[in-house]
């Protein structure tokens, strides 16, 4: 199993503020049809996930990125919390 990370941008009124959501599954699809099932996000085609947009009461959500990341303990909290992290690929 890998782990993604799904990030979203929440909307209440005039502020806003970044959302992220770590999901193991084994394929970044079945990363996003678990976001989908546990938000309960209904009617949301996995080809269209840059648009994705959903409201939940006065919030609005919009969808922002998908990527693979590694889970490692935090160094500043001596390993009590977890961060994620990712490396950018670069092309040699």
């Amino acid at each position: 199993m890998k782990t993604f990370e799904i990030g979203y941008k929440m909307y209440y009124h005039e502020t806003s503020e970044w959302g992220v959501e770590l999901v193991n599954a084994r394929t970044i699809q079945n990363a996003l049809k678990t976001f989908l099932r546990k938000g309960s996000i209904k009617d949301k085609n996995l080809s269209q996930a840059p648009n994705w947009k959903w409201w939940e009461g006065d919030w609005y959500y919009a969808f922002r990125y998908s990527k693979e990341v590694k889970v490692v303990s935090c160094p500043h909290c001596s390993g009590t919390g977890v961060i994620s992290v990712y490396e950018e690929l670069s092309k040699v």
